[in-house]
């Protein structure tokens, strides 16, 4: 049986650094519509989150040069690892396809991939227990995953276990689209991590687009939302 070549538990990443095309994450939270309340809070009449979403690099990635997120490495480019097991993953797997469906445009197929990469001991040592648990354990039919807010049959899907990993998304630039994300904002990688859009940079990618004549079509596509700009066409 083929399995995924393992990563050591608190190594360091030393050939990893999270640059224009590589994110470090050390959650599965996909859409803003799974943030805990406890990661967003008022300060001085604005939101704050003390976690982004999945999706907010995602597009940064679509309108760059696509790139890769590592969910399980840490900021400092430690191997710490999530859990996972066959319920989470299809968790997962639910609600990136439901986040993308809410991109404009949605994203090709294709070109969002998922990869999983077993951690373990530092010792390199397993027993047959540890060795059964590098494998996504089963989990049982017929459920229903909740992908607003925390899904219950999820937390609760822990007590039949879960292996350590680390989850590799793969984020692939399929063509020249200027993409919004769930909440209709538009976002780009830098080396420093992901910013929106201006109004600037966007009239500029999109008259290459449409050449001179689609300052009209500009102008249509693009709206203020306070003070964020959104695209609504």
């Amino acid at each position: 049986m083929w399995r995924p070549k393992p990563v050591i538990r608190d190594a360091k990443c030393s050939l990893l650094h999270e640059n224009r095309v590589t994110e470090f994450k050390m959650h599965t939270t996909v859409s803003i519509d799974e943030l805990p309340h406890h990661c967003e809070m008022i300060d001085k009449g604005k939101v704050v989150r003390t976690r982004q979403p999945l999706s907010k690099t995602i597009c940064a990635f679509l309108n760059t040069a696509g790139g890769k997120i590592y969910v399980g490495i840490d900021d400092k480019g430690f191997f710490r690892g999530t859990l996972m097991n066959g319920m989470l993953l299809d968790h997962l797997l639910l609600s990136l396809d439901a986040t993308m469906k809410r991109f404009n445009p949605r994203p090709a197929d294709g070109a969002i991939t998922v990869e999983i990469f077993p951690v373990v001991p530092a010792t390199g040592r397993f027993s047959d227990d540890e060795l059964r648990n590098m494998e996504i354990l089963p989990y049982p039919e017929q459920t229903v995953h909740i992908l607003h807010g925390s899904c219950k049959p999820c937390r609760d899907a822990l007590h039949l276990g879960a292996s350590t990993v680390i989850v590799l998304i793969h984020v692939k630039k399929l063509d020249d689209c200027i993409y919004s994300n769930e909440e209709g904002l538009t976002y780009e990688r830098t080396h420093g991590g992901n910013r929106l859009l201006t109004v600037d940079k966007l009239r500029q990618r999109l008259q290459a687009r449409l050449g001179d004549e689609g300052f009209g079509a500009i102008d249509q596509a693009l709206a203020y939302k306070g003070d964020q700009l959104k695209i609504v066409a």
